[in-house]
């Protein structure tokens, strides 16, 4: 086994490389590291709750939290506190636009012992999926990634930018414009930058470097790299 940190191009991450030579598989696993390259210990909560609010019968919104009493006086307060960043959060204007706060049920519908927040939020996200979530006022799916959030919503997302692109294309254009413009001397002096992967032996624009990493060639040098390395040089 061969374990390495913090090698180029990724930062606070260690590549652990089990190799089993008999049946000739390799399979990498990658573990996310704290700024001390100490894994994170998650907290274990002793009870975790998974709460509905209803209001006429109807569910509107689901929660989790480890703490139900003080979750519930943090809601009453979002809801009517116009300076708390979560005031304008759909569910609160919702119930300010509909009845009084004390109308709207708040209830515990699971309980888990020993549990993290991670596999607390899990069990929310269940319940938000079964229901719905346009069915809800919540705003997101716990525990969902980018990439999960963008294949679940890639045509509304790509009406969004053509709609904002066509609303906003002389505005686009000026802003281009000025700052080309401002930033001449910059935009050239970033322009002659040249970098060079030692990976695949090339010297490429710096501008296009993020780019590159993500090629198929860099990917397959990279791995190719990381499975020959010998564990000494880590010593």
């Amino acid at each position: 086994m061969i374990i390495i940190k913090n090698i180029y191009p990724f930062k606070d991450i260690v590549y652990i490389i089990f190799k089993d030579i008999k049946y000739i598989k390799t399979k990498t696993i990658y573990i996310l590291y704290n700024n001390n390259n100490q894994m994170t210990n998650p907290k274990i909560y002793d009870n975790g709750y998974v709460y509905f609010c209803r209001y006429n019968d109807r569910v509107i919104y689901v929660g989790s939290t480890e703490n139900f009493d003080k979750r519930l006086r943090n809601h009453k307060s979002y809801c009517y506190n116009i300076n708390n960043k979560n005031y304008n959060f759909p569910i609160y204007k919702y119930i300010r636009d509909t009845d009084d706060f004390e109308k709207f049920e708040f209830k515990i519908e699971y309980t888990y012992h020993n549990i993290t927040k991670k596999e607390l939020e899990k069990h929310e996200a269940k319940c938000i999926l079964d229901f719905g979530l346009d069915n809800l006022f919540n705003c997101i799916v716990p525990g969902r990634t980018r990439k999960e959030y963008y294949n679940d919503n890639i045509e509304t997302i790509k009406l969004y930018k053509t709609k904002y692109r066509i609303e906003n294309k002389e505005k686009q254009n000026e802003y281009n414009i000025k700052y080309r413009i401002e930033n001449k001397d910059k935009i050239k002096a970033n322009n002659s930058k040249r970098w060079y992967c030692e990976l695949c032996d090339k010297t490429i624009k710096l501008y296009y470097k993020p780019t590159h990493q993500k090629t198929p060639k860099h990917q397959s040098n990279l791995q190719s790299n990381l499975l020959h390395l010998s564990p000494e040089i880590f010593n």
